[in-house]
């Protein structure tokens, strides 16, 4: 089948830039920077929620930072309609004389009432840096009431403004370098009192609402139901087309997007930063880092608010939603789960070392560095052992090099192959344990591919990594557990968790085998998506009873 893609941005004033009729799709899936051109993890997910699904038909909004060219991981199935590339950062807009605007522009003002809402700091839970990333904190239940801070004043403003960009159909620029911007950037500055330059904060605004203007300025597809894969820009996204074409936004988390940005802004090289405090004391994160985080939260919060049903992978999670304004009588769990059928019929294939597997991306969200020092640690008293670290080394260059450095520093370039992409079906088989040093997780399809194969894991406490692991309260946890769940940043806890395994050959095959069994009993695909299909059915019929 052959699929059409499409650029999104509106062209020549035009907020629907396609002649003719576009094929409705039953639903809409809203990607941010993942499928199909990313493998494994979320990516993976959906190609097989695509798949497991085929009497539905899906679209694909697939939201990028920029036109460069990229190849398809996948081979896209027959029941997607449409592939539509949205850029953030797309330049090809109309170029109009600066400062050429009506003196009237409605949504500006609209915008510092957005503002106006947003809190004047951020709070502790807001304020997260790698120290407050605590094994607690992962796993901890949903308390108190469920009761959320109230965002109804968000709603209407963000329907007021998409009003207006669909009635004005102005292109970016136009609206972000007009004298009647400037002032308004002005009017915020002053207002809030911020501890910055304005020549940085009139920046960090404007990078900020290029992005989010572009949605608001793109054309999205007709469909009967729109399905987010995250908050962010995605689910940003998704609250536009709900609001649009009256239909039902259903948001799956695999991880808390809004958590997990909150942990990148926090490390982030890339946001500016002022250095001098002579002046005034300054908070835990840079001005700059607390506005790219309310961004975010907000983002967030209108998704929420949007979304007809909420989705996350286990309970854990559900906190954090609860913080960003989840409306608890939304939400729900649907874990991940793998074709337990065809995984487990590979066939384990013994190396004549005992091989130390990690699947995913070298980014630094993984922790890779933790993991080559535990190794390091481990070959000292075990040298009859390799790592394999199998995935994708190009989406940060400088962190993968650093990656290397450290292999050649510690000495174990001999034990250590960076695979870089691979048909992971060929390489399960020869693993001995799966490690992962992730600093934040949802639920690691990859604990799950390996459960399916009887090899047992070894993973930091985070995300559903320990329920997993050591089974859910009940009967799940009764099989006993498949591996070991070890601290975060901790090499030491997690060389000797590996040399256990590896010295313990009646140890590791018993929790091979209890992971196989509660891969099967589990987290079988085919029992997980038949949720979907349902959740799916019930907004389609819900959605026709309104019409």
């Amino acid at each position: 089948m052959n699929i059409t893609f499409h650029n999104t941005i509106s062209t020549k004033g035009k907020n629907n830039p396609y002649p003719g009729k576009e094929p409705e799709a039953d639903i809409c899936l809203l990607l941010e920077g993942t499928y199909p051109f990313v493998s494994g993890g979320v990516s993976s997910w959906v190609h097989s929620l695509i798949k497991g699904l085929p009497d539905f038909t899906f679209s694909l909004y697939v939201i990028l930072p920029d036109s460069k060219r990229r190849k398809t991981n996948y081979e896209i199935p027959t029941n997607v309609t449409g592939l539509y590339l949205h850029y953030l950062n797309h330049k090809n807009f109309n170029k109009k004389p600066l400062f050429s605007l009506p003196r009237k522009e409605q949504y500006l003002d609209d915008i510092v009432k957005l503002h106006q809402l947003f809190p004047e700091t951020v709070s502790e839970g807001v304020a997260l840096n790698m120290s407050s990333v605590s094994n607690k904190g992962e796993n901890t239940q949903i308390s108190g009431n469920g009761e959320n801070k109230d965002i109804d004043p968000l709603t209407p403003l963000f329907k007021n403004l998409l009003g207006v960009f669909k009635k004005q159909n102005r292109d970016i620029p136009s609206r972000v370098i007009s004298r009647k911007t400037w002032k308004i950037i002005n009017r915020i500055y002053q207002e809030k009192d911020l501890n910055c330059s304005f020549v940085d904060y009139f920046w960090t605004w404007r990078y900020q609402h290029h992005g989010i203007f572009s949605i608001m300025n793109a054309h999205i597809p007709k469909a009967k139901i729109y399905h987010a894969v995250s908050t962010g820009y995605a689910g940003f996204a998704g609250a536009k087309a709900s609001a649009l074409y009256n239909a039902p936004l259903v948001l799956t988390e695999h991880g808390i997007y809004n958590k997990e940005r909150k942990i990148d802004i926090s490390r982030s090289p890339w946001i500016y930063e002022e250095r001098r405090h002579l002046f005034r004391p300054q908070a835990n994160l840079e001005v700059f880092k607390e506005l790219w985080i309310k961004a975010f939260t907000a983002m967030s919060k209108l998704c929420y608010e949007a979304s007809s049903s909420i989705i996350t992978l286990y309970t854990g999670n559900q906190n954090y939603q609860l913080m960003d304004g989840a409306d608890p009588r939304k939400m729900e769990v649907i874990p991940n789960g793998i074709d337990f059928k065809v995984l487990s019929s590979l066939k384990r294939i013994p190396q004549e070392k005992k091989i130390i597997g990690f699947v995913g991306r070298i980014v630094p969200i993984k922790d890779v560095k933790t993991l080559l020092r535990a190794v390091a640690l481990v070959f000292k008293s075990y040298p009859n052992a390799e790592v394999w670290l199998m995935g994708p080394t190009d989406e940060n260059q400088q962190y993968y090099e650093e990656c290397v450095q450290l292999v050649e520093f510690l000495e174990i370039g001999d034990k250590v192959r960076f695979t870089g992409m691979v048909d992971l079906r060929n390489y399960y088989p020869k693993l001995d344990i799966l490690v992962l040093t992730s600093i934040s997780e949802a639920q690691p399809l990859v604990i799950l591919e390996a459960f399916c194969l009887g090899i047992p894991v070894v993973a930091t406490d985070v995300g559903a990594c320990r329920e997993l692991v050591e089974g859910a309260p009940g009967a799940d946890a009764e099989l006993g557990k498949s591996g070991i769940i070890t601290g975060l940043t901790n090499p030491a806890e997690t060389a000797f968790s590996i040399l256990h395994l590896l010295r313990s050959e009646e140890d590791s095959v018993k929790m091979g085998q209890a992971g196989k069994e509660r891969a099967r009993r589990y987290y079988d695909l085919p029992k997980l998506f038949g949720k979907y299909r349902q959740l799916y059915l019930s907004s389609i019929e819900t959605k026709n009873r309104k019409e």
